[in-house]
């Protein structure tokens, strides 16, 4: 849970520099499973739950993602990134 945290973090950050997902994995000591993941290697597990989240955050029902068993834990990792962002 806590790689798929980090995989998270790093690609909001991403998005939010406007930077490519593989140019951060390229900047940074990463294990490999999270900068593989960045750079969108589709065997990837992380990349997988990234598009998952995408297609839950989209509302997209034909993303072939059980939208009800994500629910909760798109919650709960919604719950601990605020408490992480008012502890900063």
């Amino acid at each position: 849970p806590e790689t798929a945290s980090l995989f998270g973090l790093l690609s909001g950050i991403a998005d939010v520099l406007g930077t490519p997902r593989a140019e951060l994995a390229d900047q940074m000591p990463l294990a490999p499973e999270v900068a593989d993941a960045l750079r969108g290697d589709d065997r990837s597990p992380l990349s997988r739950v990234l598009r998952a989240v995408e297609a839950y955050e989209a509302g997209d029902p034909q993303a072939g993602v059980r939208l009800d068993n994500l629910g909760p834990a798109y919650l709960e990792l919604l719950r601990w990134s605020n408490q992480l962002i008012a502890a900063v």
